[in-house]
């Protein structure tokens, strides 16, 4: 047995010269063909969606405001969660650069050492043996400047 359609024709006018009906009108005419197929499905989706709201304000007096308290809060924490992003890079820096600074502090003091070591042993006419403890003690400044750079690439 077939089942019978029960069908309803109702009819909708439109004043153009009102602003939500005309608004109503170009829904309709702009609307996705391939999505909604006649006139008659959407306005059925539309009835149904605005009265299933109106139940739920109903039921629920502050439902917008919550809904709109929800929205700021989301634009609020992806703003944050935005700024954070950009500015990471810089804080990190600025705590590496805290934590390096004594040791690069001392690593240029000692960089400045061995310059002047170096500088001194090659105008030195004194005998090997004390040329050999210059080049130790810069062999040491050397490992100790390896070393932090060795840490900070670390980072």
């Amino acid at each position: 047995m077939r089942k019978e359609r029960q069908i309803v024709n109702t009819n909708i006018r439109l004043n153009l010269q009102n602003e939500s009906d005309r608004k109503a009108w170009e829904h309709l005419q702009k609307m996705d063909r391939t999505r909604y197929k006649s006139y008659s499905k959407v306005v059925v989706l539309a009835i149904n969606d605005y009265f299933a709201r109106e139940e739920k304000k109903d039921k629920d007096p502050f439902l917008e405001s919550r809904e709109r308290e929800e929205q700021f809060l989301q634009n609020v924490k992806n703003a944050v969660e935005q700024g954070a992003k950009e500015a990471m890079p810089f804080v990190l820096a600025e705590q590496l650069l805290a934590i390096l600074a004594p040791h690069m502090q001392e690593a240029i003091k000692n960089v400045g050492i061995v310059t002047e070591k170096t500088e001194q042993i090659g105008t030195e006419t004194d005998s090997g043996s004390e040329k050999s403890e210059n080049w130790s003690h810069i062999e040491e400044e050397e490992n100790s400047m390896d070393a932090a750079l060795e840490f900070m690439d670390a980072f």
